[in-house]
């Protein structure tokens, strides 16, 4: 398991350096010559994909951020695990708006909210309310209707 661990650390600190340098397309092939092993839903892949995703969304990396969207779904709550928000939240609270689009139909927006909420993040509840669609229910359970 630890040459796993190793092995998922190296591909994600190479990625993550190709990010903080701008080298988009070095990220994307790493990103495509990894496809498959973090496609898998063993919590390191989960890991390494929410720290990829999280790097795409701080440098508004929009091309790296939707392809690793495209590899599997959202690792919202791994992501809220590791750095304190959801993909969105995280979006939001960066201004970088051109990734919304992006995320907005792959992300679980009632874990978004609630995370807000319980987070106290007031400005993420406020523009995930002005730009998507929740129930009442769910308005109610949190206190928001």
């Amino acid at each position: 398991m630890h040459n796993h661990s190793t092995f998922y650390n190296k591909v994600l600190n190479s990625i993550v350096q190709a990010i903080k340098h701008a080298d988009t397309d070095k990220a994307l092939a790493l990103l495509k010559k990894n496809q498959t092993i973090l496609g898998s839903t063993d919590e390191i892949s989960l890991n390494v994909r929410a720290g990829v995703l999280y790097y795409a969304i701080q440098y508004s990396c929009a091309s790296l951020a939707a392809f690793t969207l495209s590899i599997a779904p959202s690792p919202d709550i791994h992501f809220y695990r590791l750095y304190g928000y959801t993909p969105i939240a995280l979006a939001i609270d960066k201004n970088a708006k051109e990734m919304l689009p992006l995320l907005y139909p792959k992300s679980n927006k009632n874990f978004a909210l609630h995370a807000a909420v319980e987070s106290k993040q007031n400005h993420i509840v406020s523009a995930l309310r002005d730009h998507c669609c929740f129930s009442q229910k769910l308005l109610r359970h949190l206190g928001l209707s």
